[in-house]
């Protein structure tokens, strides 16, 4: 038996996964979480890809956003799951501490704005129109708000735009 102490402080949320197995298991589940998150990240990559060809050929700028709000949801994943840290962003002590907010806010604000000209809301649907502009507001706020207040508020702000670009949009 052994006793194990860990202590850990942070001002900003921390994903602290213990983990006491064998080597060969924990290699192997790693392995398969490893794949299974190739193949999700490989699926929205792709999507990425395809809707980005659209836009290419039809000029719709619905296929461009969608295009952001699929790869800002990809990248806020891959941030949550630790991937962006250890594959893309590898070093950026700052973006792994502030990106979850920043992340959030912009494909929140992609995925509320491409309501917004998918359904065509300014001139079929009016009166979602102002309510998805504020959204996207505070979309905008919690993308600047990192820079500006301490951690627990700016994540506060992107879930609160996340909640109401959901409701509106």
């Amino acid at each position: 038996a052994a006793e194990i102490y860990v202590r850990v402080r942070s001002d900003s949320s921390m994903k602290l996964p213990l983990l006491l197995s064998p080597h060969a298991v924990f290699t192997r589940e790693a392995t398969r979480r490893d794949v299974g998150y190739g193949i999700f990240f490989g699926i929205l990559l792709a999507m990425v890809g395809y809707n980005f060809l659209l836009y290419l050929r039809l000029r719709a700028s619905a296929y461009l956003i969608y295009c952001g709000y699929v790869f800002f949801m990809m990248a806020s994943q891959s941030h949550l799951a630790g991937y962006g840290f250890r594959l893309v962003w590898d070093g950026a002590i700052g973006f792994q501490q502030w990106g979850i907010p920043i992340l959030l806010a912009t494909a929140t604000f992609c995925g509320g704005r491409f309501a917004q000209v998918f359904l065509g809301t300014r001139e079929k649907i009016s009166s979602l129109h102002k309510p998805i502009n504020i959204a996207l507001g505070i979309c905008a706020v919690a993308f600047v708000s990192p820079f500006v207040v301490p951690y627990r508020v700016s994540i506060l702000l992107a879930i609160v735009a996340v909640a109401v670009t959901s409701i509106f949009a």
